[in-house]
């Protein structure tokens, strides 16, 4: 009976052991892989970091278009303040209709007013993107006035079904008109909106440089600084910029929606990873890297795995 009994005693020890081996296997794994969690997070922030981005495109875009900003072209064609040929600025514009009005306040020195960029019922652009509803940009000073402000916001707008909302202001931190001008991008309260229903959040100050090139669609941005969110999950999230960010206007072409160079750390709950968006090519693709283990994952538009 004794030695049964400490046979017994032996088999549950050994059974512990194993247990609390196994336990640590897995804990140790976890830590030193990317998780499909790891990949949803940089796929959700990087997703709606990039609707913020596009839409700052078409906020100084539409500005730069338009005559009564003091600061772009003058248009050609207008009937009852609507601007004809944004679409060879940009052609994702081609198809929308922008209207333009002045407030009552404004002066040569420091235009005012309300632009609108509406896509309608449903406006397709040469890529296939299919644009809905209505983004309202309202200026206040000449655009590369120091301290000049573009402030976005939306109305019933999408992208492929994905809806967007929130307030993007964009301030102008340079004095005059220079080759690389700076700007502060600030979004509040920032919604994405899945075609599942899921929905991604974001409040972000950024430092957004303009290198301007001859030939616009050769346009480059450099970016910087963090943002607060959380995932499709409803997960909260820290990111900072750790090497600035690199978008480049000519690799839309491309369907390239995110930066293509520059690195960030990501941080949710109690998992901290790298995210590096390459040396310059157009692609949508990054490395995931989470305790010295790496990953290439492929951004997708709609933010899924």
């Amino acid at each position: 009976m004794k030695n049964l009994r400490n046979y017994v005693k032996k088999m549950a020890f050994g059974m512990v052991t194993l247990t609390a081996v196994f336990i640590w296997s897995c804990s140790d794994e976890e830590t030193t892989v990317v998780t499909s969690s790891d990949t949803q997070n940089v796929q959700g922030e990087s997703v709606t970091d990039s609707y913020f981005d596009e839409s700052n495109d078409f906020s100084t875009i539409a500005v730069a278009g338009t005559s009564e900003t003091f600061t772009g072209r003058t248009e050609n064609g207008r009937t009852n303040g609507e601007v004809k040929g944004l679409g060879d600025i940009d052609n994702r514009l081609s198809c929308a209709v922008v209207t333009v009005v002045k407030d009552v306040n404004s002066s040569v020195s420091t235009p005012r007013g309300v632009i609108t960029i509406d896509f309608k019922d449903g406006c397709t652009d040469p890529k296939g993107n299919i644009r809905k509803g209505k983004i309202i940009v309202t200026y206040d000073g000449r655009r590369f006035m120091l301290n000049s402000k573009i402030i976005t916001t939306f109305n019933g707008y999408s992208v492929n079904g994905i809806k967007i909302e929130g307030t993007n202001t964009l301030t102008n931190l340079t004095a005059n008109l220079e080759s690389a001008p700076k700007f502060k991008t600030e979004v509040v309260g920032g919604k994405v909106t899945f075609v599942d229903g899921k929905t991604a959040t974001r409040d972000h100050v950024l430092t957004r440089e303009w290198t301007r090139a001859q030939n616009p669609t050769q346009d480059s941005w450099k970016v910087e600084g963090s943002a607060t969110g959380s995932n499709r999950e409803g997960v909260s999230y820290q990111m900072e910029i750790t090497k600035a960010l690199v978008y480049k206007r000519s690799c839309v072409a491309s369907k390239v929606f995110v930066a293509v160079e520059g690195t960030k750390k990501f941080t949710s709950g109690d998992r901290t990873m790298t995210i590096d968006f390459g040396s310059g090519d157009c692609d949508n693709k990054v490395t995931v890297t989470v305790n010295g283990v790496s990953k290439e994952v492929e951004i997708k538009a709609d933010g899924s795995n």
